[in-house]
């Protein structure tokens, strides 16, 4: 007869260290699958340098390790937006000289990879400009990111 108890008690006991290795599993595959889509999340860095010219230069690099998939961009002057760097340092200083630019529309950064945004110099005023984009990663999660640039002129 206690042979029978024993039994029952090992049966029960397997069963409770099975799904308790089921549980372990399935928290284990679902921690694996956040950590791959942080690990190839796009990560966006603003950098404002200036050339031997004296130009004023806006790069933005992908320093993540996926890519970003952007799906607009646009400069914001006060509460008006523009698709182009030259219509909108236009506005906030006329006397701005733009040597080049680039518009981000539907637009893919690869890791590693820099887009130079504007190279301006000159000016008069004291300005105050915000560049914002949007962007998806490699899994479809969207995000914002900006670049706010006050004071002194370019």
């Amino acid at each position: 007869m206690e042979r029978k108890h024993f039994s029952k008690l090992d049966s029960y006991s397997l069963m409770i260290i099975a799904l308790s290795a089921l549980i372990v599993s399935i928290w284990q595959v679902n921690q694996q699958r956040k950590h791959d889509r942080i690990s190839v999340r796009p990560y966006l860095d603003w950098s404002q340098s200036m050339n031997q010219d004296g130009y004023i230069l806006i790069d933005l690099k992908n320093k993540g390790f996926g890519p970003a998939f952007f799906e607009q961009g646009e400069l914001h002057v006060g509460d008006q937006r523009f698709k182009d760097w030259k219509q909108g340092l236009k506005l906030a200083d006329s006397a701005i000289t733009i040597k080049s630019s680039t518009s981000l529309g539907k637009f893919t950064l690869l890791p590693g990879e820099v887009i130079h945004l504007v190279a301006a110099k000159g000016g008069t005023k004291n300005i105050d400009i915000t560049y914002k984009v949007s962007f998806e990663d490699a899994y479809g999660q969207q995000f914002e990111d900006y670049m706010q640039y006050v004071g002194q002129p370019f």
